[in-house]
Parts: C-alpha cells; structure tokens; sequence
C-alpha cells in the first residue's frame, strides 16, 4: 500500500534491514523546479539521533514523518535554505538515503551487530 502525504511517499510493508519492530522506507519527493542530483545531502548521528539534512527547503512535514516511521520523535526542521529530519535510532542502526530522478530514498539499514 502506498502512502503518500505532504511530500513523503512511503511503503511500510517492504522488507529491510532495520532493527525497529516495523520496518519502514520512505520516500522525500523535491518539487517540479528542483532536481534531487542537484541538492546536496548528508547524514551524520550524534548519540541516539540520525540526521539528514538536505540543502533545499523541501515540503516534508513532521506528522507524516512520524507516521512512516513509527518514531513519535522524530522531527523535521525547516530553514531558510535547507530541510533537516531528525530520527532517533538504536545503536547499530543508521540511515541510508538513494537518489532518484524526483525524490529521495532513505530506509534504515543495520551497521554493526552488539
């Protein structure tokens, strides 16, 4: 089943690699006038909190968000030239993003076992 609000397409069902109860992907999708090879991204965690940041103001909202993930709190930050999402998870447990042709695609990967 396809979810789609406020600019994040998801699938909750698929299989992944994350440790969290319900595995999850989601998809950012960048407006007509931008191309996702042309933002810049990064991704770094400090303590328990993976954030992805992405070099456009992007129409990501929180509530949808923490809908696909499951992670009541997780957020998203708006600046004026950027869009940051903060997810917390377990140790051993990151965030990977692919680019598309209009969107971004982040999903949870295991990195090392404890």
């Amino acid at each position: 089943m396809l979810l789609h609000i406020c600019g994040i397409l998801a699938v909750s069902t698929e299989p992944s690699l994350a440790i969290s109860t319900k595995p999850y992907w989601f998809r950012i999708l960048v407006p007509n006038n931008l191309a996702p090879s042309q933002i810049g991204q990064a991704i770094f965690r400090e303590g328990n909190y993976e954030y992805i940041v992405l070099a456009a103001k992007l129409p990501v909202r929180k509530f949808a968000l923490r809908q696909v993930t499951g992670i009541p709190d997780a957020t998203v930050v708006h600046l004026p030239g950027a869009t940051v999402l903060q997810i917390p998870l377990p140790l051993g447990q990151d965030i990977i993003t692919t680019v598309g042709n209009s969107s971004f695609l982040a999903y949870p990967v295991v990195t090392h076992t404890h």
